[in-house]
């Protein structure tokens, strides 16, 4: 790689801006097109000869440089880098845009599952010249066992992903020619499609607080440095079960809401709680929050570990908390702690419904 990392902060400025672009001047409706359009976070490195960049949601641009690495599963999964073993696609040749699209909306996830120990998606760098590929809306999961029925302990919804050749990156106005007409068809196609009504669904409920007891999914934890990237894995994970999953710090809130207020209100119109209990913060308090208003929720920490001895013994009392012990990552019980919420919820429903004689 011979770019430098100014060339390549220019190029991923540009194409972010041409991409905007196109969408102002074909009057698409931005609400019906995913939130990365309006702000994202580009997590970006080059393998050998070739530069991938993930856009993700954001309240504001920022451009993340992880420099070198050595595997694209670096930059999609967002963890440490290594040096991949196993077989990976091949980058197409051809100069034109390949564009590989998911479906994503209501019930519908695309989720590309890597087994083994150190995987890689695509080959990267390894040929003269490829052309350029983008993602949209695909989810990749990491899974290191290879035994089947083994948990994936990593997922990640990518919302948008570029891999560019080197040569492509030098000369921009080039790439952008080979590739406009791609993005705005696949731009299009979403803003006409059942995906822009879930997006526009999606938006709303940021907009105006329609968070529904269907499928919003509260993450909490301590949301700074490696606890911050922790509590991401495990959002994205619980969104590629079909769920609407947010960190509580993301979410929208009023001037005149106190921080108590912006939790019980996101919080108690959610369909079930996560609490990652690792070290202390403010989730010691959001806990009794949570307690105290009678929210499903589930504690999870490292076995054996956990911030604090004043959380975490309340399910011998109540039957809407429950403790979760795991070995190396959170995602490793998130199944289990999944399907012990949905069950709480149904036998809550299921008495609910014969308390209530109205509702029959």
């Amino acid at each position: 790689m011979s770019v430098t990392p100014k060339r390549t902060l220019e190029f991923l400025k540009i194409v972010l801006k041409k991409v905007r672009h196109l969408v102002d001047e074909n009057n698409l409706e931005t609400s019906r097109l995913p939130p990365w359009l309006r702000g994202t976070t580009i997590r970006f490195g080059w393998i050998n000869d070739t530069l991938v960049a993930v856009f993700e949601d954001s309240e504001k641009d920022e451009l993340i440089n992880r420099n070198k690495v050595h595997a694209d599963t670096v930059l999609l999964l967002d963890f440490n880098d290594f040096n991949p073993s196993g077989a990976s696609l091949p980058l197409n040749k051809n100069e034109g845009l390949v564009l590989m699209k998911g479906e994503y909306g209501d019930g519908k996830r695309v989720i590309f599952s890597l087994k083994g120990e150190w995987p890689a998606l695509f080959l990267c760098g390894q040929s003269s010249y490829h052309g350029p590929l983008a993602f949209f809306d695909i989810f990749v999961q990491h899974t290191p066992g290879t035994v089947e029925g083994a948990t994936p302990v990593i997922t990640r919804f990518v919302p948008f992903a570029l891999y560019v050749h080197e040569n492509d990156v030098r000369e921009v106005d080039g790439f952008w020619e080979k590739s406009k007409h791609n993005l705005l068809e696949n731009l299009k196609y979403v803003s006409e499609s059942e995906e822009g009504t879930f997006y526009e669904k999606l938006n709303t409920r940021y907009s105006t607080f329609a968070m529904t007891k269907k499928s919003g999914v509260i993450i909490l934890g301590k949301d700074e440095g490696n606890a911050l990237k922790e509590l991401l894995k495990v959002k994205d994970y619980v969104s590629s079960k079909g769920y609407n999953a947010d960190l509580i710090k993301k979410l929208p809130e009023s001037p005149m809401m106190s921080n108590d207020e912006k939790v019980r209100l996101w919080t108690i119109s959610s369909r079930f709680c996560i609490m990652i209990d690792t070290e202390a913060s403010g989730h010691i308090k959001e806990y009794e929050i949570l307690k105290q208003q009678k929210t499903v929720f589930a504690l999870l920490r490292p076995k054996g570990k956990g911030s604090t001895h004043m959380i975490g013994d309340d399910e011998f009392d109540v039957n809407y908390i429950r403790t979760f012990e795991y070995d190396k990552c959170p995602s490793t019980v998130l199944d289990e702690v999944i399907s012990w919420c949905e069950e709480t919820i149904s036998k809550r429903t299921d008495y609910y419904n014969e308390k209530y004689p109205w509702r029959n």
